[in-house]
């Protein structure tokens, strides 16, 4: 019996970054559907260096724009040459500073494993965020034909992770994907909902995070009170583990009294059908919760209470998304199943039928998956 926790660790030097998929929204079907990210710089001549450090970064703009000027001209079903006239003689464009940073940014600086979050139009309602597949300094090729013909451009691969409903974002983090400079870095304060957004469990520097969803009509105060007692339960065992009390915790008393802030959670819900209670601590207490009500639903199948004493050995709880033995992990396991074991066996096994009512009724389901 196991339960995994599915909590991405997220490396400190993550970052997220803003791409606005060109004029119109143009290339979104193409960054969508290619896996790719581009800015609208067909031709562009990429260098053996990077981008920050040559000399001539301006003029390799030049040529780009002035290629995507012959192609809305001459046509885009043949290759264009640029030469040093047309260079000279070619206005320079308003945005190019605009231009030089953001090709820096997507070539130089955005790092494999960073985030980038991509705004489809308003009327769609959509987001579309993904995680950087190359590491910077490198580049694929990409096509457009439809706007660029027979010449490529320059691209980053990106996977595609997550489609938000962008009415889930707060104010500020959709206001600023309407910005339309074509590719720039998030503001570090919008990191965290970002992740929260991406990943339904995470451990990022000392914050941890995991989500209890609730994916049917019918969530009442029952639901309430049960996640409620859960998270009690959860903050006072995993501040006894943390440091390393060996006394034996009453759980009524762990229920009813207040462990140290530090190990109680953040909350953030939306309990519209469907809908979620975000926990966020800065201990490992948000991940016990969502481990030990995903452990109660492997043992609301016991029939009664000495099957459930006898389940509890049999629970294993891991991390496929982290590396094998990580401290994390080890930690939450040892939470959970103290938690667990402290518990009275009776009322242990009406905690799981109240959490098998919760799952027939309201759809109640852990960010941590289980696996008999």
């Amino acid at each position: 019996m196991q339960v995994d926790l599915k909590a991405q660790m997220i490396p400190a030097a993550v970052r997220c970054w803003r791409l606005f998929p060109g004029s119109s929204y143009r290339f979104l079907e193409t960054f969508k559907n290619d896996s790719v990210a581009f800015l609208d710089m067909p031709g562009f001549q990429m260098p053996d260096a990077p981008l920050a450090k040559i000399n001539d970064l301006a003029k390799r703009i030049r040529v780009a724009e002035i290629t995507l000027d012959k192609i809305g001209k001459d046509g885009k079903h043949k290759e264009h040459f640029v030469s040093q006239d047309d260079i000279e003689k070619f206005r320079v464009g308003r945005k190019r500073q605009r231009n030089q940073y953001a090709m820096i940014n997507l070539f130089d600086h955005a790092q494999k494993g960073d985030l980038v979050i991509m705004p489809e139009p308003l009327g769609r309602g959509k987001v579309q965020i993904g995680v950087f597949n190359d590491d910077a300094g490198t580049h694929i090729m990409a096509e457009s034909p439809k706007y660029y013909g027979v010449t490529g451009v320059p691209a980053r691969r990106v996977q595609w992770v997550r489609e938000v409903d962008e009415n889930k974002l707060s104010t500020i983090l959709s206001s600023s994907l309407r910005h339309q400079h074509p590719f720039s870095l998030i503001e570090q304060s919008l990191f965290f909902e970002i992740f929260s957004l991406t990943f339904d469990s995470y451990v990022y520097k000392d914050q941890f995070s995991s989500v209890i969803f609730n994916r049917k009509d019918d969530y009442t105060d029952r639901e309430t009170a049960l996640i409620g007692i859960i998270s009690s339960l959860a903050a006072n065992f995993a501040q006894a583990v943390d440091e390393d009390q060996e006394a034996e915790i009453d759980a009524l008393t762990a229920i009813l009294s207040q462990a140290s802030m530090e190990f109680h959670c953040a909350q953030a819900a939306d309990i519209h059908s469907p809908g979620f209670n975000r926990f966020t601590s800065s201990k490992h207490t948000a991940l016990v919760i969502a481990a030990v009500i995903a452990a109660l639903s492997l043992l609301s199948s016991c029939n009664n209470a000495q099957q459930v004493e006898a389940s509890i050995p049999q629970l294993e709880f891991v991390n496929s998304s982290a590396p094998q033995d990580d401290d994390c992990t080890g930690l939450v396991s040892k939470t959970s199943k103290r938690l667990l074991r402290g518990m009275d066996s009776d009322n242990l096994f009406k905690l799981c039928q109240a959490m098998k009512d919760a799952e027939r009724r309201a759809g109640l389901e852990s960010s941590a998956k289980t696996h008999r």
